[in-house]
């Protein structure tokens, strides 16, 4: 019984380091999207969110000391330039990461797994843009994760300051699918 339970105690590590590098523990991708509208903090108004959290996704209110760090990327605006820049997290290899696509939305079926892909400083948005994402580490049942996903800019409103976002993410750890073909 006690030598069951040293080889147990060695392997189940193994499986579930396994599981998140290569993706066959997930046969199925969960992929949850939502429309959400963020609004810069210097706009008028500025008591809505104006950062994403977006594993859930959802928008939150990094103002708020609830949701300080409980977010993944922030809303900025300069003049009619908005931005989304990645909350600083304890290592640099831990920051969510965001780039711009070649591919229109439609047709991203994958995040990259590269780190060195996203860019972990302030992305300009564009109208109709697409992009893709990683979030912020987390603990997941198998150790430290990451959720992959995409976003459409649907709208910039420089007079209300709003960028209105179509974000999907897959809420597997580390699996970087994106379509559930």
């Amino acid at each position: 019984m006690r030598r069951l339970l040293l080889i147990l105690i060695a392997v189940l590590p193994l499986a579930g380091t396994a599981a998140c590098e290569d993706n066959s523990f997930f046969t199925e991708p969960q992929l949850r999207a939502d429309t959400l509208v963020l609004r810069a903090p210097t706009a008028a108004g500025a008591d809505a969110p104006s950062a994403l959290n977006a594993s859930a996704p959802s928008v939150v209110s990094p103002e708020l000391p609830q949701f300080a760090g409980g977010y993944d990327y922030a809303l900025r605006q300069n003049g009619s330039t908005f931005t989304l820049i990645p909350v600083v997290t304890r290592t640099r290899s831990t920051r969510p990461g965001l780039q711009p696509s070649t591919q229109a939305f439609d047709r991203i079926e994958e995040a990259s797994r590269n780190r060195a892909s996203y860019a972990d400083s302030a992305v300009v948005l564009v109208q109709g843009g697409a992009y893709t994402f990683r979030t912020r580490q987390y603990v997941g049942p198998f150790g430290e994760c990451f959720n992959y996903g995409k976003l459409q800019v649907l709208n910039l409103d420089p007079a209300a300051g709003t960028a209105r976002l179509f974000v999907v993410v897959n809420g597997n750890c580390d699996d970087e699918r994106l379509t559930d073909d």
